[in-house]
């Protein structure tokens, strides 16, 4: 590793097909991009980017897939890391950002925060109360109002009023995310499950990632 850039955790790097990037505690390389169809037959494709995480005395191989908000856990030597694609979270302007499909970032797990600050009212939150071949589907929603008490949802049908620890802990693992439109042509009301679920509408100009907690 010594005659290699190393690269820093908690930032924005560029990857390419079989190059290797080198960390402080491993390496990791691209090695394959696959295409999967959606959950039931559905119309549209999901990419698969395949990674080889290696150490001095072991190796392994990770995944991503776009369509799904969630990072890929690895463990080197009993230490717990997280490749970050699709989007991140900026510290310096508490604000979530959207990654390149040839970006990445590595971080190690006690750096994750759930970040409910960033929150505002009329932020839409997704919980999941199935799944389906290990993946979560998120198949319900609701929406937030931000009161001096704390974060509370109303959800789908706008009639009922619950704190948000509530909500989410009806779904699987208390597993949510929360998102802002970025359009006001965009109406969530109209908007439906496709295969089970609201996941397709994650890669979508329309939303934007606010925070999460996994």
């Amino acid at each position: 590793m010594a005659n290699q850039k190393i690269h820093k955790y908690n930032s924005v790097i560029n990857f390419e097909l079989n190059k290797k990037l080198t960390f402080p505690d491993f390496t990791i390389k691209h090695t394959k991009l696959d295409k999967i169809q959606g959950p039931n037959n559905a119309k549209w494709q999901r990419q698969i980017f395949f990674f080889t995480v290696v150490t001095e005395d072991s190796s392994l191989e990770i995944t991503w897939t776009t369509g799904r908000i969630q990072n890929t856990k690895f463990k080197v030597n009993q230490t717990e890391y997280e490749l970050i694609m699709g989007s991140y979270s900026d510290s310096k302007d508490k604000s979530f950002k959207n990654l390149d499909l040839n970006q990445l970032m590595i971080i190690k797990t006690e750096q994750l925060k759930w970040s409910k600050q960033k929150i505002k009212t009329g932020d839409i939150v997704f919980r999941s109360t199935k799944k389906e071949n290990g993946e979560v589907l998120f198949n319900e929603y609701g929406t937030i109002e931000k009161t001096l008490l704390g974060l509370f949802v109303w959800d789908l049908r706008n009639t009922m009023k619950q704190p948000l620890l509530s909500w989410s802990s009806k779904g699987i693992d208390k597993k949510i995310t929360v998102f802002r439109k970025t359009s006001t042509d965009f109406q969530m009301n109209e908007m439906k499950l496709k295969d089970g679920s609201f996941n397709y509408l994650f890669d979508t100009a329309s939303l934007e990632l606010v925070s999460k907690n996994f």
